[in-house]
């Protein structure tokens, strides 16, 4: 039988993959176009949910030790969509510097 606590850090793991998932419609949202991104259509700003989405892969692994692996590469994935953000903004911000 699975504890209450176990059951508790999975939905907490859900629901960091979840938010970062919607990270993905995000991007798009930044490349083309034709739509928004989830965040922006909501009127979120883009820092929130990745800040709740960090507590909450925190409080996984705090309530749950066991699910180390789980929560290390949903850090890692913000860390990453961190990084993927600051080097498309970098891009467009040196492009319109050159282009001027």
């Amino acid at each position: 039988m699975i504890s209450n606590l176990s059951v508790s850090s999975r939905v907490l793991i859900i629901l960091g993959y979840g938010i970062l998932a919607l990270y993905l419609v995000e991007i798009i949202g930044e490349i083309s176009p034709l739509i928004e991104g989830v965040y922006v259509s909501l009127g979120i700003q883009w820092r929130y949910p990745i800040i709740f989405a960090l507590i909450a892969f925190i409080f996984a692994y705090l309530i749950d030790k066991r699910a180390k692996k789980p929560v290390v590469l949903g850090i890692a994935g913000i860390f990453g969509l961190l990084l993927f953000f600051i080097i498309v903004y970098l891009y467009v911000l040196f492009s319109m510097m050159v282009r001027g």
